[in-house]
């Protein structure tokens, strides 16, 4: 799966145009993949809107992520050189710049549902902060996940059709949701069984939930890999709402590299 390169450059211009800072990598912009990919699976041709939103979309991941490692204490950036004092900051001008690109759309439906998802955001990432080395059930684990991740998926698709005052199709909001559950599952997952960096950092996901404690265990891991499965399988049933095409086919074939 790859953005064409016409794509990911208008992408990466928007971006530019709207970030204060320059950004050392753009990351694999797997929002605006599966955005563009939904589009063309539903016979929608590619517009210039659709790619500025989606550029808001990778600005507030991106602004998250910079508050993100503040919070965690992370000598070095994932998308910038920046101290924590100016990351907050740019972090927060980035927020203020969308608010004022998303303006443009002149809808206020829109502006409504970036607020609600950025505040959703934060109080997953307040509830992970609040039970920092306890460990949580699992349904908790779960709605944290979905509230720091899942949102912003969420959002994507829902503004994709709002922007282009279309009916939204649920099922593929209902994708959105479980593709970013997994997606974000899967991450966790891939960090237990390397850097170990969440455990360290006392937040404990599904792999450390299963087992009962940080000694991660093969029925945990078992387990994790069953959780991961669950949610593809839930987001690869949303997908029956499209017809068969090429595009249909990169969104499951995307969807399933995300097994455990």
């Amino acid at each position: 799966m790859n953005l064409s390169d016409v794509c990911r450059e208008e992408i990466i211009s928007y971006i530019h145009s709207i970030c204060p800072f320059k950004l050392n990598n753009h990351g694999k912009m797997i929002r605006s993949e599966i955005g563009l990919l939904i589009l063309n699976s539903i016979g929608y041709e590619i517009k210039k809107d659709d790619l500025k939103f989606l550029s808001v979309i990778e600005l507030i991941h991106t602004s998250s992520l910079l508050h993100d490692d503040v919070i965690d204490g992370c000598e070095i950036r994932r998308n910038s050189s920046l101290n924590n004092k100016l990351a907050v900051l740019y972090g927060d001008i980035i927020l203020i710049n969308i608010n004022e690109i998303l303006n443009e759309f002149n809808n206020s439906e829109l502006i409504k549902l970036f607020n609600k998802t950025v505040k959703t955001m934060c109080e997953g990432e307040i509830s992970q902060i609040k039970s920092e080395s306890e460990i949580p059930s699992i349904e908790d684990y779960i709605k944290k996940t979905q509230m720091k991740t899942s949102s912003l998926f969420e959002f994507m698709v829902k503004g994709l059709f709002i922007i282009r005052e279309e009916n939204i199709i649920q099922e593929l909001v209902s994708f959105a949701k479980n593709y970013g559950t997994a997606f974000q599952l899967k991450n966790d997952f891939v960090d237990v069984m390397t850097s170990k960096s969440d455990i360290k950092n006392g937040i404990y996901t599904a792999s450390v939930i299963f087992s009962g404690g940080i000694n991660i265990t093969e029925d945990s891991i078992e387990k994790t890999k069953g959780l991961i499965d669950n949610y593809i399988n839930e987001a690869l049933k949303c997908l029956d709402v499209l017809e068969e095409s090429s595009y249909k086919k990169t969104l499951t074939e995307v969807t399933k590299c995300l097994k455990g």
